[in-house]
């Protein structure tokens, strides 16, 4: 996938001629005219975000509005698509939705508030960045928690054909139930590279000259972590979390290097999980104390991946 342009290698020349001669621009333009051929070469970069809410939701009191459906797919003014947008002065498409699948990068469907358009609908071939974050909602980071041996009742019909036979203590109950997910999650992973797959071929006809960023899963809660969220969950389910998290990033990042896409993530992630202190949390457990969404990324995360994008993209442009 080509992922340079010539206008995009055009801007750090632009930017490194206002450092000339004060009375004169490029090619001995007069200011005015310097002026705007550097917003010409901003304008140039044409972006369009790709997603789930992990690219979507910051801020829990920041929701734009100001996008279709924007209430349905909770866009946050501060996410990191926004953020990016602005540190790199292009212009933005935001097409990132809460609950986004892969299937529904590609196809649409319909809500109560009516019909969310495939976001692949939203590149043209002249946009010129594409970010994507997706995957997370294709497997399952919780599944475990609703295997407690107390919700699975000796008798019940859907536990008898979910688990064939006779189970006979709570333990064996939970394990099976365990085991079914681990396989359910299994294939799920397994089968994402191929979706990922057309998600790629998707871009690279729609946009063949875009360069691709996509963006890993900041970790909520790792092995190791010890606060109270942590220290609630049972050894299976922070086991599951940790497992999931390193599966889906490892495939999200083979994905892209396949596809000749940028793969992201911010360094030290690992020390920014839901059980560190507030200031210091790039994502969060209940939103509470970090003005987020539950078990989402906080504001300082968006950041936080916003200038890990944004260092890859001036990297591979030669700003």
């Amino acid at each position: 996938m080509k992922r340079f342009l010539s206008a995009l290698v055009a801007l750090p020349l632009a930017v490194s001629l206002v450092a000339c001669d004060s009375q004169s621009g490029p090619y001995g333009a007069e200011p005015s005219a310097q002026r705007s051929h550097l917003k010409r070469a901003a304008n140039a970069v044409k972006y369009v975000a790709l997603g789930d809410s992990f690219a979507s939701m910051s801020g829990a009191d920041s929701l734009d509005d100001s996008t279709p459906r924007a209430e349905f797919c909770m866009r946050s003014a501060d996410s990191y698509p926004h953020i990016v947008a602005a540190q790199i002065g292009a212009s933005l498409n935001d097409a990132t939705c809460q609950g986004a699948t892969t299937a529904d990068v590609l196809e649409s469907y319909d809500t109560d508030e009516g019909r969310v358009f495939s976001q692949i609908e939203s590149l043209t071939p002249d946009t010129t960045l594409v970010t994507l974050t997706i995957g997370g909602n294709d497997v399952s980071f919780g599944a475990p928690s609703g295997c407690d041996p107390r919700d699975l009742i000796a008798g019940d019909p859907e536990v008898n054909e979910a688990f064939p036979g006779i189970l006979q203590t709570d333990a064996e109950r939970e394990a099976a139930c365990i085991a079914d997910a681990q396989a359910a999650n299994d294939e799920a992973v397994a089968e994402l590279p191929d979706k990922l797959d057309e998600i790629y071929q998707a871009i690279e006809q729609r946009s063949p000259k875009a360069m691709v960023i996509a963006t890993g899963y900041l970790p909520v809660i790792l092995e190791g972590d010890t606060c109270d969220y942590a220290n609630a969950l049972s050894p299976s389910d922070l086991q599951w979390f940790q497992d999931t998290t390193d599966q889906l990033n490892s495939t999200v990042e083979q994905s892209a290097s396949e596809h000749g896409a940028i793969y992201v993530m911010p360094n030290d992630a690992a020390q920014h999980t839901a059980c560190t202190s507030a200031d210091d949390r790039w994502t969060s457990i209940d939103g509470s104390d970090t003005n987020s969404f539950p078990m989402h990324p906080t504001p300082a995360g968006q950041k936080t991946m916003a200038d890990a994008v944004v260092q890859a993209y001036e990297s591979h442009v030669g700003a």
